[in-house]
């Protein structure tokens, strides 16, 4: 039973399975962020007509 709950938190080399996934995420962030700015740059929102 206790075999089932092992979260292998004790694993070795644990850390090379979260630093590298932990920099991925900041990565997609950081391109996410950066894609937003470069996409409004190059297409700009429609803005209300002057009256």
């Amino acid at each position: 039973m206790l075999e089932l709950l092992h979260t292998g938190s004790e694993h070795p080399d644990l850390w090379w399975v979260l630093v590298p996934s932990l920099l991925s995420f900041l990565a997609g962030l950081g391109i996410a962020t950066v894609s937003d700015r470069i996409r409004e740059t190059l297409r700009p929102r429609a803005s209300a007509p002057d009256e």
